[in-house]
């Protein structure tokens, strides 16, 4: 079931288009990661998903209504910019903003979701930036929202409480909540997303699961064997090469790394190191940035 869907959205400022026709469809559940560069219209997109902003032209529909008529408890979003009162401790920031929602979190519950249980009597101002954001992100899932929107999260954080919040988000999707999701981190949309939206001077270029970005956009996996011994012409299924002491094999998976390795040595050949690569996410979106993939689009 879709909880989250638009259709040809279009946003715009002074004319310029920060939202240009913008489709997307998310299920129940699933955790999509929108990725771009500042200013390619993550942060409005979520803006008009949520009621925040409104939008030009286009629909949006959140649970079976418009953003603006959804029932609010049953959605968060912790935007990129967000600090509470500075005065109040994280253990009564949390009792504050569950009371707005007229209900009853209990505070070290919270707290210990986002590995904050031992700063619970600490103000918020008394806090390190990465222990302030984290208590953002608690204060966000206090009403155990059907659709959580986490615009850059995890920024500041150090890696032990990114590898915390990851873990809170996958257990909240796990048990049916939908998580809405930019970040700049890489590795933290694939450690986390099941589909990916990348997002370019507003328009929604590609979408696909991490997998699928990678093997479409992300160009072979390599092996390269440290070697004196040119042996490529035994291999021509995987167009190697072979230069400045380096055997090259193209196109190669994880699984034919062994069979390929004894097929080798049978030749008795020797060799020194070994290494495999595989395209990265960080590959494709370095080269959809650079627009060099722009006429496989």
């Amino acid at each position: 079931m879709n909880v989250i869907r638009a259709i040809d959205v279009q946003k715009s400022y002074s004319g310029i288009l920060a939202v240009d026709g913008v489709s997307l469809s998310i299920k129940k559940g699933e955790i999509f990661a929108l990725i771009g560069p500042n200013g390619a219209g993550k942060t409005t997109l979520i803006n008009c998903l949520t009621g925040t902003t409104s939008f030009n032209s286009g629909s949006i529909q959140i649970l079976n209504d418009t953003p603006h008529n959804v029932t609010k408890s049953k959605i968060s979003l912790l935007p990129q910019s967000f600090e509470p009162p500075t005065h109040l401790t994280a253990s009564e920031l949390i009792t504050y903003f569950s009371g707005l929602y007229g209900i009853k979190a209990d505070p070290h519950h919270i707290l210990k979701k986002v590995g904050l249980s031992s700063q619970s009597n600490k103000r918020f101002y008394e806090l390190s930036g990465g222990q302030k954001r984290r208590i953002c992100v608690g204060i966000s899932i206090i009403n155990d929202p059907e659709i959580l929107f986490l615009d850059e999260p995890t920024t500041g954080i150090d890696p032990a409480g990114r590898f915390e919040i990851w873990d809170l988000i996958e257990t909240m999707a796990s048990s049916g909540s939908t998580i809405f999701l930019t970040t700049h981190y890489m590795h933290e949309v694939e450690r986390l997303a099941d589909r990916i939206g990348v997002i370019l001077n507003g328009k929604l270029i590609v979408t696909g699961t991490p997998s699928e970005l990678i093997t479409k956009f992300g160009g072979d996996c390599t092996l390269t064997l440290k070697t004196t011994s040119d042996i490529s012409s035994s291999f021509k299924e995987f167009y190697p090469s072979f230069k400045d002491g380096h055997l090259h094999f193209n196109n190669i998976q994880s699984n034919q790394i062994g069979p390929l390795l004894i097929q080798i040595e049978n030749l008795n050949v020797e060799y020194g190191s070994l290494t495999w690569n595989r395209p990265s996410l960080e590959t494709v979106y370095m080269e959809l940035m650079d627009g060099t993939l722009e006429n496989v689009l």
